[in-house]
């Protein structure tokens, strides 16, 4: 326990004296905090190919809920992930990717009853998806080429699994 506390004033030392980057490279290194890809590529690591960027995979895996919870929450992630790759010249692409995000989210209200932990949890979803300049700026484009567009409200079970 002695160790422990050492090694989180330590933590905390160098916190209150490094520039940001480095704090947060010091959060990360100690478990802290999860360890999120920064790099420039907006598609970022996928070497599973399931649609979901790796550390976003490795946090989903983490969180403390259901196994249906955590399916639910990788639907989402999927869709989230795909607007930062879609063709937003192509009003097909643009209808299909904003319908699976309505898929996920009617999924995601089923399988979360607390409107409290479903919004915490779909909100670091998409946080931690569009975390860069690139992908944020990716993110902004699709919801403003959406922007005005009609979706339907969607009922019953709209989950992929």
């Amino acid at each position: 326990m002695r160790s422990i506390k050492l090694r989180l004033t330590a933590a905390v030392l160098f916190i209150l004296s490094a520039t940001t980057k480095e704090q947060i490279a010091a959060l990360e290194n100690s478990g802290a905090i999860p360890k999120f890809d920064r790099s420039t590529d907006i598609k970022g690591p996928d070497s599973n190919a399931n649609g979901i960027r790796e550390d976003v995979d490795a946090y989903i895996a983490a969180m403390a809920i259901t196994s249906d919870q955590k399916k639910s929450i990788e639907q989402f992630a999927r869709s989230i992930q795909a607007t930062l790759i879609v063709d937003t010249t192509n009003a097909t692409n643009l209808r299909e990717a904003s319908a699976n995000i309505s898929r996920a989210v009617q999924c995601v209200s089923l399988k979360f009853p607390d409107i409290k932990k479903r919004t915490a949890a779909t909100n670091a979803i998409e946080s931690i998806t569009t975390n860069t300049n690139e992908r944020a700026s990716q993110y902004i484009k699709f919801n403003t080429a959406i922007s005005g567009s009609v979706s339907k409200l969607l009922s019953g079970d709209t989950c992929n699994e």
